[in-house]
């Protein structure tokens, strides 16, 4: 994949570097 341009539905590596710890993730329910 060569990297280009994002578009604007794509988000660049190190933007998600710095907001995925921000963003709540769901935890799976182990009861399940």
């Amino acid at each position: 994949m060569t990297k280009t341009r994002a578009h604007p539905w794509e988000v660049t590596d190190e933007f998600w570097k710095r907001v995925e710890p921000l963003i709540p993730q769901p935890s799976r329910d182990p009861a399940r």
